[in-house]
């Protein structure tokens, strides 16, 4: 057993060297391989995702292409309104009206008489009186509203001097007092409720059975008198009641915020309706505005009737 276990030590000796010697080649041959699979990989590498935008830098490039957009339209879409119509040739200077030459823009900014409709709803009629764009905002230009608000009260002073009619028109509920005392205020008339259809085109049926009698012939209908002019604090609401006035020829006062057609209307006012304050002020300017008319007519009246009262008094004496 010895003389054999002595004969097996040389054979396996020689196997371990064979065994080293054959790992050791295909090591080598493995890190060759690896090295050149390292200089064609058989994966391609993965695209870098970019990183999200966040949500102020997406409203900044949305703002930037409406600027854009409405800056292009500006300058190549027409004027589509043209400069509204004077009731007078020479209007009133500033100290005959001081409630509507004091109003400055600060008043209607805080009223937030600037801040219009969504950029999706603006109607293209508008872009004049639009200053730009802000958060997806049509803001609206305050000193075209201004001068407009001050047109409009000089044309009211002007009808209530002359003893016109004038009716205020609000029919959303947020504005029901502001119409009452808007009308009061002026001795005007007001409807806060609803317009019927057919008040101003069919008035001998829609106001008949209200009217007083004719005075010179009760067999004949009554006697009906159209207003002067009608001052619409909704207008998208009362289209009926500015459709119905356009057609008898009836001068019409309105808010006209970015979503609605200014040359629907005789004098626009260009500012938000939805605010509740804005409202408030414009007609309370307005209503002030055809007071003085009002005040004015019955000096008027007064002095007349005193110098007839003293010519009479010339004449006996």
């Amino acid at each position: 057993m010895a003389m054999a276990a002595r004969a097996l030590i040389p054979t396996l000796r020689s196997v371990a060297l064979i065994t080293r010697q054959t790992t050791a080649r295909c090591f080598a041959s493995t890190i060759v391989a690896r090295q050149e699979n390292e200089d064609t990989p058989e994966f391609e590498e993965t695209p870098e995702v970019p990183v999200p935008k966040t949500s102020r830098e997406l409203q900044r490039e949305v703002d930037a292409f409406l600027a854009q957009n409405i800056d292009s339209i500006r300058e190549n879409f027409p004027k589509p309104l043209p400069d509204p119509p004077r009731f007078i040739p020479n209007p009133a200077p500033p100290s005959q009206s001081p409630t509507s030459y004091t109003l400055t823009i600060s008043h209607l900014i805080a009223a937030g008489l600037h801040l219009g409709h969504s950029t999706s709803l603006w109607n293209p009629a508008t872009l004049p009186f639009i200053f730009g764009t802000r958060a997806g905002i049509s803001i609206i230009n305050l000193e075209h509203t201004l001068v407009h608000l001050r047109r409009a009260c000089q044309v009211l002073r002007e009808i209530s001097l002359r003893g016109g009619i004038i009716i205020f028109v609000g029919t959303r509920p947020g504005i029901y007092r502001v119409v009452i005392n808007a009308a009061r205020h002026a001795e005007a008339y007001h409807i806060f409720t609803r317009w019927i259809p057919g008040t101003l085109t069919n008035a001998i049926q829609v106001l008949g059975r209200y009217a007083p009698p004719n005075p010179d012939d009760p067999s004949r209908p009554p006697r009906i008198f159209k207003p002067d002019v009608l001052i619409v604090l909704n207008p998208i609401e009362n289209e009926i009641a500015i459709a119905e006035a356009m057609l008898n020829r009836v001068p019409v006062i309105a808010i006209t915020d970015t979503d609605y057609d200014p040359r629907k209307v005789t004098y626009p006012i260009p500012a938000n309706d939805d605010s509740v304050r804005g409202v408030e002020l414009v007609a309370g300017v307005l209503a002030e505005a055809a007071r003085e008319g009002v005040l004015k007519r019955k000096m008027l009246k007064d002095n007349m009737e005193m110098k007839e009262l003293r010519k009479g008094e010339e004449s006996q004496s």
